[in-house]
């Protein structure tokens, strides 16, 4: 088994840049002083050489980034519903209440994924109850009355 390679300073800071701080690679690549390219490739070959079974690694990266994106919206939404208010005091309403909408329902996508990556979502459980009619007797009645001359009858029962 190779044993992966331990990360080094450099390492630690892209990997703080871009998971921590949830910041571009461009802004990766100024911070280290290294090429945004160098940067990426750096931190996804250190993620290829963790052992697979090292999942936990993988959640922990991931709900740091939820929760970096989840604060920076929040900050944005306690902007968009800032009261507004006209010269005179009285209240005008919410700053932007589009932006409030579009970061509420980003705060919605970030829980249902926190929610999928810890796997608190409990399996929907689904009561199937089902009932078989018999249908062979049916048929029989209906063969039995039209050869007894019922034919218009049965075609009416079957519509």
């Amino acid at each position: 088994m190779k044993l992966p390679k331990e990360w080094t300073d450099l390492d630690w800071r892209i990997y703080d840049e871009r998971i921590t701080k949830a910041r571009t690679w461009r802004q990766v690549g100024e911070a280290c002083k290294r090429s945004h390219e160098y940067c990426r490739k750096r931190l996804s070959q250190r993620f290829a050489e963790m052992p697979h079974g090292d999942v936990d690694a993988y959640r922990m990266a991931e709900l740091e980034r939820l929760d970096t994106r989840e604060h920076r919206i929040t900050t944005l939404y306690a902007h968009a519903v800032a009261v507004m208010k006209d010269e005179t005091g009285n209240i005008i309403g919410p700053a932007d209440p589009d932006t409030a909408l579009k970061a509420m329902k980003q705060l919605n996508d970030i829980s249902r994924l926190r929610i999928q990556l810890l796997g608190l979502a409990r399996p929907v459980q689904v009561d199937v109850t089902h009932s078989v009619v018999d249908t062979s007797r049916s048929i029989v009645d209906l063969i039995e009355a039209y050869t007894a001359g019922a034919g218009d009858a049965v075609e009416h029962a079957a519509r």
